[in-house]
């Protein structure tokens, strides 16, 4: 769940992508504000919607940095070229592109359903090319 709504990167992660002046507890409040309690109802400055999306950037950075650990552990032990891999999720997330949500509810947009499915299983392939 770390790219996922509350976006709580760790520190180094976090600290990488919010501006200077700009603390993780101030755009934490304001994400869960409008997320929890003002979804719809009031509109959020750009300012901190940028902000938010910084949290994910930083949360998909970690995401990254903790799938490659898995990688080469998999590498390490032999079996990467043998091993079944798929990457997906659940859903995606709207930044305020329909009437100032964050977050995903029950629609159907786009952002919320065009989500990523990575398959990688060498053996499967090689014999496809064959």
């Amino acid at each position: 769940m770390d790219a996922h709504y509350k976006f709580e990167p760790p520190i180094p992660y976090r600290s990488k992508y919010l501006p200077k002046g700009i603390s993780y507890g101030q755009i934490k409040k304001v994400s869960v504000i409008e997320h929890e309690h003002n979804a719809g109802k009031k509109a959020i400055s750009k300012e901190d919607l940028d902000n938010i999306k910084l949290l994910l950037d930083a949360s998909i950075e970690y995401l990254d940095f903790e799938i490659s650990r898995l990688f080469n552990f998999l590498k390490e032990k032999g079996i990467f070229d043998n091993t079944l891999v798929i990457l997906t999720s659940d859903h995606g997330d709207l930044f305020c592109e329909h009437k100032n949500w964050l977050g995903h509810r029950h629609f159907l947009y786009e952002e919320l359903i065009r989500i990523p499915l990575l398959i990688r299983y060498p053996k499967l392939f090689d014999a496809l090319r064959t």
